[in-house]
């Protein structure tokens, strides 16, 4: 019998997961009206949380995977619904672009791990230079 890889199995399966995701979500956003709050995106999150816990709750051979299966698409059109609705993602890309330029603006250092040369700096007095660095760069303190 040929042993079949658990990762290839996930990634054929994940599109038709994405996609019932999609379609819940669809019917949601078509069946109720946005999330208005964190608070209330917080609720309806947890009663579909909590519908999955029902079901988990069940001893193992009393489950239904397919009542499992759908409660988890649920939750996750749930989450997708808050992130929307409550414009995240909209939020993070102005936080990335804002940390961007901020990162942009502070002088930055390299610095060997093996050594402990800065870069274009001296050679550390703690010892020789390694000669084939592997340079971290971090953010000089203060600036």
């Amino acid at each position: 019998m040929p042993v079949t890889d658990p990762t290839t199995t996930r990634k054929k399966s994940m599109p038709n997961f994405l996609g019932d995701v999609l379609t819940e979500r669809q019917k949601a956003d078509d069946a109720w009206p946005p999330i208005n709050s964190h608070h209330e995106g917080y609720a309806v999150l947890l009663e579909e949380v909590e519908e999955y816990w029902e079901i988990v709750r069940q001893k193992a051979h009393m489950r239904d995977p397919q009542a499992m299966y759908w409660e988890l698409v649920q939750v996750a059109a749930v989450a997708w619904r808050i992130v929307l609705d409550m414009g995240l993602e909209s939020q993070l890309a102005a936080a990335e672009r804002s940390n961007s330029l901020e990162e942009q603006s502070r002088p930055t250092a390299r610095i060997c791990f093996k050594c402990g040369a800065l870069e274009g700096g001296p050679v550390p007095e703690t010892g020789p230079c390694c000669m084939g660095h592997r340079w971290y760069a971090f953010t000089k303190p203060g600036n």
